[in-house]
């Protein structure tokens, strides 16, 4: 069986339509997380802290730097930016809210998602304990990856506060 040039070149072709999706797609993930991880990074600078550890979903990335215990958040929504910073020594415990909704149907009621938060429990009990939104339905009508992400994110908090 001989292999042709036109057969070659077809090949090539159809290989590089199915790649070309994928590079793209990584390119503009890979973009889009270098557009919220420099913000990020001033945000640390600011806190003479580096970001050594950091997780990008949709409009928002939330990073670590573990040697000195803080924690930053940066979410872009519809032109209103939300930046966080928070010292881990003042904190006691961190947790994940979730508010829900009940819906019904023909085939019985079941619960969505409407707000997912992470939640900083300070340990000086006078002051105000800081929430972050993650996600709220009525900005995103769906969730990509969130409840996980949050869910994550503080065990890793907690396991920072434990040491």
């Amino acid at each position: 069986m001989e292999l042709d040039f036109g057969t070659l070149a077809i090949g090539v072709f159809a290989l590089l339509l199915c790649i070309v999706p994928f590079v793209l797609d990584y390119k503009s993930r890979k973009k889009k997380e270098n557009n919220l991880l420099e913000p990020l990074k001033k945000i640390a600078q600011q806190q003479n802290c580096q970001i050594g550890e950091h997780e990008v979903c949709q409009n928002f990335i939330i990073g670590i730097d573990k040697g000195k215990k803080s924690v930053f958040f940066y979410k872009e929504e519809k032109g209103k930016i939300t930046e966080h910073f928070i010292d881990l020594a003042t904190i006691q415990t961190c947790k994940v809210i979730t508010s829900h909704k009940t819906m019904s149907n023909a085939k019985g009621s079941y619960k969505v998602i409407i707000q997912l938060e992470l939640n900083f429990i300070s340990k000086n009990q006078g002051k105000i304990e800081q929430t972050w939104e993650f996600f709220n339905a009525d900005v995103s009508p769906k969730l990509n990856g969130e409840v996980q992400l949050v869910e994550k994110w503080c065990k890793l908090i907690n396991v920072q506060l434990n040491n």
